[in-house]
């Protein structure tokens, strides 16, 4: 029974998850010695803590209302929360990390994290907290809304940050150069822009709702067109901070969600045009020869046209053929091919081209650093002798050396399991003294940290964030098709792992190889869709409260509760509301995906 203070712990616990997302890329204090993550992971989990506290003031005073529903069995309870999405790949994430700390070559170390970083088990459960409350209490579209919004105008002031930097107009004097490459309130320009990656696409998201409303008013308003004026500003400062940053990962990985968010809403343009039968070969035709203009105008093109009620038939076609010109585009850039060089010499010294020319950069800058870091990390990631290790002062062998590649050496302990692997060409291309703490490679990192149980529950969360969002979306919609997007994004991976050794003919790429390979399978399943789905897919989606409601008993929208039967009413009448958002959150989490393969997960992402 909901109570005064069962209410009130509900919105503590929200104003929290709102805390959680301004204050962690905002805060940074210049009077402490590390300045940026470690006071940044301290001041969330203080937030969580908080959290904590009032969901158990709440589960106890709910537990101790009177209610006239009988008491729910354990085991019926956990059947129910079996059948929540992420709620099994989450609970392996937690074991996983518990299993590798306890197990770790310095437990304490991996608890409550490295004096660089903080980025422990204990961080990490704090993160998982946040979202867990998140998955538990988050119920109405205007606490969607309100989460995005505020994500959204916290960012404003972390790309004003990056522009004034770029500009010398930055009042604190960093020891470092902040103007070359923008660095603003994370302290490195990888990380701002890696933050940025993550918000661009939910921005968009938001743009496009705008458009779309102002494109369906019958009268002239206002409203729209200056909440469309506003995104257009926030989107241009956004994408302007991530050029100064000059980033090559996160540069990708904006890159990789605008092709997905655009293949998505021009698909769901072709399910809405009235005539259901397949593309005809002068629709194949034109849909080629429009990729070109398409291509040149940066989508604005497919704006126009989907304005004036043209080719919505063809256009996701389009879009597939502009996605295969920029890829091909990039990798002609980092081609050394002598014929070429005069016409892409000029290219490559563009101010900030110059640094997509240098994605596949190997003998290097950076490009060599990683190089050499995925060398090494997969020497600790294959069987090898003991590794010596502190116990009490005294240096002895490492005892669960022969359970490394399953448990991995626990978070936060490459630092300390890398200096016996560290290859001395690093020393020439790097700070002498410097050992690396991370292998700039989210998959390389879960295997090192937390060995092939954390690498399996690691996916086993990236696997079910698309499974789940293209299922919400109607991408899925019957049994075969749950069963061929998973089969495509398993099989995606797998030949994106094989490729790299086949070519290169050693393991360094394959971490790299894994995560394109599954996003291609995930685009081969979504133009199978578009080939043989008849339906509108936004007719056929399951809406995404219900399958999580449904677990606790309830089913919301806007805030108040609705049978099923009236929910697929409403998305039946019309464009369902959560449809952009999650096309945003999707654009958000592929960003990031790509990204963080480049670089490595930090608080604020």
């Amino acid at each position: 029974m909901k109570t005064k203070l069962s209410i009130f712990c509900s919105k503590i616990i929200e104003a929290g998850w709102l805390a959680v997302v301004v204050a962690v890329p905002l805060f940074f204090n210049i009077y402490t010695a590390r300045t940026f993550e470690p006071d940044k992971i301290t001041l969330l989990r203080s937030i969580v803590s908080i959290m904590i506290l009032a969901w158990i003031v709440l589960v106890v005073e709910q537990g101790s209302g009177n209610s006239d529903s009988a008491p729910i069995p354990l085991t019926a309870r956990f059947r129910r929360w079996l059948k929540i999405p992420l709620f099994l790949p989450t609970v392996m994430l937690v074991l996983v990390y518990i299993i590798s700390t306890i197990f770790s070559i310095s437990p304490k170390v991996s608890l409550w994290g490295s004096y660089q970083r903080l980025q422990g088990t204990y961080s990490a459960l704090s993160y998982i907290v946040v979202f867990a409350l998140m998955a538990g209490h988050l119920r109405a579209r205007e606490q969607v809304d309100r989460l995005i919004t505020t994500v959204i105008v916290t960012s404003v002031p972390v790309s004003l940050y990056g522009i004034v930097q770029r500009y010398g107009l930055d009042p604190l004097p960093w020891a470092g150069d902040v103007t070359t490459r923008v660095a603003s309130n994370m302290g490195n320009a990888i990380f701002v822009a890696s933050y940025l990656t993550m918000i661009i696409p939910l921005t968009f998201s938001r743009l496009i709702e705008s458009m779309t409303a102002i494109i369906k008013e019958k009268e002239a308003s206002w409203g729209h067109t200056v909440l469309a004026a506003i995104y257009i500003f926030v989107l241009a400062i956004q994408l302007i901070t991530v050029v100064f940053s000059q980033s090559r990962g996160p540069m990708l990985g904006i890159l990789g969600s605008f092709f997905i968010m655009g293949l998505l809403l021009l698909l769901l343009l072709r399910y809405l045009n009235t005539d259901p039968s397949h593309l005809s070969l002068k629709e194949i035709g034109l849909a080629v020869v429009f990729a070109i203009p398409l291509g040149i105008t940066g989508g604005l093109g497919g704006v126009v046209m989907s304005a004036l009620n043209k080719g919505w038939r063809w256009l996701w076609l389009s879009w597939i053929g502009v996605a295969a010109m920029a890829i091909g585009f990039v990798v002609t850039l980092n081609l050394n091919l002598p014929y070429l060089a005069p016409y892409l010499d000029p290219v490559r010294q563009m101010p900030y081209v110059s640094r997509l020319s240098q994605v596949m950069e190997t003998e290097g800058g950076s490009g060599k650093v990683r190089i050499l870091i995925w060398d090494a990390a997969m020497d600790l990631i294959e069987p090898h002798e003991p590794l010596g290790i502190e116990e009490d002062d005294i240096s002895v062998e490492d005892k669960f050396n022969l359970i490394r590649p399953l448990v991995g050496y626990g978070p936060e302990s490459m630092f300390n399991a890398f200096a016996y692997v560290y290859p001395p060409g690093l020393a020439h291309v790097e700070a002498r003294g410097s050992s690396a703490d991370r292998s700039h490679n989210e998959t390389m990192d879960s295997l090192v940290i937390t060995g092939i149980l954390g690498f399996i529950a690691f996916y086993y969360v990236m696997i079910s964030l698309f499974y789940y969002i293209l299922l919400w979306l109607g991408w899925a919609p019957d049994k075969l098709a749950k069963q061929r997007l998973i089969g495509w994004l398993i099989l995606g991976g797998g030949v994106g792992t094989i490729i790299p050794y086949l070519v290169g003919g050693r393991l360094t790429f394959m971490p790299v190889g894994l995560p394109f390979g599954m996003i291609a399978g995930m685009v081969i399943h979504l133009v199978w869709q578009g080939i043989v789905q008849q339906k509108s897919p936004l007719n056929q989606s399951e809406e995404p409260f219900t399958s999580a409601s449904s677990a606790y008993g309830l089913n919301q929208v806007n805030g108040s509760a609705l049978s099923e039967t009236e929910i697929k009413a409403e998305d039946k009448a019309k464009f369902p509301w959560y449809a952009l958002s999650l096309i945003g959150l999707l654009g958000a989490i592929i960003g990031h995906f790509i990204e963080v393969h480049f670089v490595f997960s930090i608080a604020a992402t």
